[in-house]
């Protein structure tokens, strides 16, 4: 009983501190996040996926004949930007 208890609680601090190191090291530049990692910046990642589900979805970049810019395959949000694979993102609009 004790036990079970226990590892409840030290699964519940892992999860924890994974959460946490995971805060520090995600920073948002509007209007996605990017991740922080040793060999450089990681993303862009979905705002609207991480702020409402908890969710690190990479956004997907994505060029046409009418448009040019990045998709969240998950939520559906398309991001405008003026050059493929730019940082400086533009705003997120529904399609």
């Amino acid at each position: 009983m004790y036990s079970n208890f226990l590892i409840d609680k030290d699964n519940q601090i892992r999860e924890l501190k994974a959460s946490a190191d995971l805060a520090d090291r995600l920073h948002y530049e509007a209007p996605c996040y990017w991740l922080d990692k040793p060999q450089g910046r990681d993303g862009p990642f979905c705002q609207r996926c991480y702020d409402t589900d908890d969710k690190l979805i990479r956004l997907i970049s994505q060029r046409s004949n009418v448009r040019e810019g990045y998709i969240c395959k998950t939520c559906d949000r398309w991001d405008r930007s003026k050059e493929s694979g730019q940082r400086g993102l533009a705003r997120l609009v529904r399609t």
